[in-house]
């Protein structure tokens, strides 16, 4: 009789299996999407509350806004310097404070902006993270493009008519305070479905 010397992988100490195991797999719901609200028109919206979500740095703003007689909500990333009950305004021509959306071919060199659209009213693709921003640097009328500076130090042209919000996405500081122990790191993976913590395949058992 021919006996078959082939293993299963059962019992094995690798990485793959230990990373498949299901109750180490955390999903995590977002309640709702943050987009910049998908107006044409200059709209005058109020932040009804700020509130936190789970696996999140940034806390998340509720704006309420007016189309016609119906009334909207939609969630951004809070920005630094926003408050309950403050009203911003989002539209093309309006004012560059901090908290408004407008145009980026109305938003002149050296302003600081995020939730920047990466394609016109698209909601908001870059700058979304705690503490981050893009700075404008340079304005080609010629064609209608606007260059940007990214976190990272990229410099990307956008089109004129891609939205922003004026101001940097608050929530900074949330990493400069030290974890002091593994109890805190580990609710802090936990909690955004991260796998933690890793053990180097080199101190594992053969």
């Amino acid at each position: 009789a021919v006996v078959s010397t082939q293993s299963t992988g059962m019992g094995r100490i690798i990485r793959k299996l230990r990373n498949q195991k299901p109750h180490r797999m955390v999903r995590i719901r977002r309640a709702v999407p943050t987009q910049i609200p998908n107006v044409r028109e200059t709209t005058t919206a109020t932040i009804k509350r700020i509130y936190h979500e789970r696996g999140r740095g940034a806390p998340l703003a509720e704006l309420t806004y007016k189309i016609g007689n119906d009334v909207k909500t939609s969630t951004i990333v809070a920005l630094e310097g926003t408050f309950v009950g403050m009203q911003i305004i989002i539209g093309n021509k309006v004012p560059v404070e901090i908290g408004n959306c407008l145009q980026l071919k109305y938003i002149p060199e050296g302003v600081t902006l995020s939730m920047v659209e990466k394609t016109p009213y698209d909601g908001g693709k870059l700058a979304k993270s705690p503490g981050t921003n893009v700075m404008v640097v340079l304005q080609n009328r010629k064609n209608n493009t606007t260059t940007v500076k990214l976190p990272s130090g990229e410099k990307l042209d956008l089109k004129g008519e891609c939205r922003a919000f004026v101001g940097l996405i608050s929530g900074g500081g949330n990493i400069d305070k030290p974890l002091l122990k593994a109890g805190n790191a580990y609710h802090k993976y936990k909690a955004r479905g991260i796998h933690w913590p890793k053990v180097r395949g080199v101190a594992m058992n053969p």
